[in-house]
């Protein structure tokens, strides 16, 4: 078990069982390779303008392994007290939506 993986991980692994004093006993067996799939954005946040008495909505998705999460910041600043984030996560894509009430 791999807990959490990480990126230096994949490679080829073998299980080899011997019995101490009888070299005739060695086996290897289960040779396998583990693929660790980076996040990779698929869905990219685009440019939106909103109007009063609307709200600006952003989302943004990726897909990876492991335990993910998505943060949304402000360039220079902080995100408005109003804002609010949801994350939801389907199989190995994780999507984050921002809203920005008016």
């Amino acid at each position: 078990t791999f807990s959490p993986l990480q990126v230096t991980d994949p490679g080829q692994y073998t299980c080899s069982v011997s019995v101490t004093g009888f070299d005739e006993a060695n086996i290897s067996d289960n040779t396998m390779v583990v693929n660790v799939l980076v996040p990779n954005i698929i869905d990219h946040p685009t440019d939106t303008s909103a109007a009063a008495p609307f709200s600006g909505v952003f989302t943004c998705s990726a897909q990876g392994n492991g335990h993910m999460t998505i943060v949304w910041h402000k360039q220079n600043g902080s995100l408005p007290n109003k804002a609010h984030s949801n994350v939801t996560m389907s199989g190995n894509i994780i999507t984050g939506v921002l809203t920005i009430p008016n």
